[in-house]
């Protein structure tokens, strides 16, 4: 890559286009190979910018335990230390038909793992982010009420028992927040989130703020379950502007969802 490549693979705003992401993420694979390196003014954007860097190092993951590309992209960059500095000569006969081929088959393998990282899964970002609220019942209490035998089945993960339970508790009292909040947390686990919705949206429509910040973390969350981004995409701004311990979490999901 040369200094006058720099228009090509820094876009206006000044972060790498799409181009720029696959190049770099190719020189992570190749950088001991000729002319395996970044131009200055490409390598200070990725030591800089968080954004760009994570784009390439999540490109990066997906295409290196691939040996066919990877082998094909060192392949690619080693004919680039025998040519012109920013130019591959082209070859004639089969020799160029074959590097045709190989630059092709690459080109599809970079824009098919581009597209799956600028176009991510909603149930793979939920999946990567949902973990049951940790129980700060029982720990707290050396009672044996209704709501902590439902926490011991919530320890064992036998969320449909403490779902059940919980449901109980909330028939006696309509106004415990914790059963609210944990019964969301068994529904979500047990990917009914239309449920989890309910409880979530009546925790933040309370008057109470216990357990206010979570809540709004799992409606978050279940809104990215059921795919609605529009929904979750406010809720994780509040997050990312918060103090809180959400507030990293919120911004990494924003940084990947359109």
């Amino acid at each position: 890559m040369s200094e006058g490549d720099n228009a090509y693979y820094i876009d206006e705003s000044g972060h790498l286009t799409g181009d720029g992401v696959s190049q770099c993420a190719e020189f992570m694979l190749v950088k001991n190979t000729p002319n395996g390196e970044l131009t200055s003014a490409v390598n200070d954007h990725i030591e800089n910018c968080e954004l760009c860097r994570n784009r390439v190092i999540e490109l990066y993951e997906i295409i290196r335990d691939e040996p066919a590309v990877l082998n094909r992209i060192k392949e690619n960059y080693q004919q680039k230390g025998n040519d012109t500095p920013s130019h591959r000569r082209l070859r004639s006969g089969k020799g160029w038909i074959n590097l045709t081929a190989a630059a092709i088959f690459l080109a599809i393998i970079i824009i098919a793992a581009y597209y799956i990282f600028t176009n991510p899964n909603p149930q793979k970002i939920f999946s990567e982010h949902f973990n049951p609220y940790p129980n700060i019942i029982t720990t707290k209490s050396d009672q044996h009420d209704e709501l902590t035998q439902a926490m011991l089945y919530y320890d064992v993960h036998d969320y449909d028992s403490a779902a059940v339970m919980l449901e109980e508790v909330l028939v006696d009292d309509r106004t415990n927040v914790k059963a609210m909040f944990y019964l969301g947390n068994c529904y979500l686990a047990m990917s009914q989130s239309q449920k989890a919705l309910h409880w979530f949206k009546t925790i933040l429509e309370s008057e109470s703020t216990e357990l206010f910040l979570p809540s709004k973390w799992y409606l978050a969350l279940a809104y990215i379950k059921q795919d609605k981004i529009d929904k979750a995409k406010p809720l994780l701004k509040d997050l990312g502007e918060s103090k809180g311990s959400y507030r990293e979490k919120a911004k990494r999901i924003l940084e990947r969802i359109p």
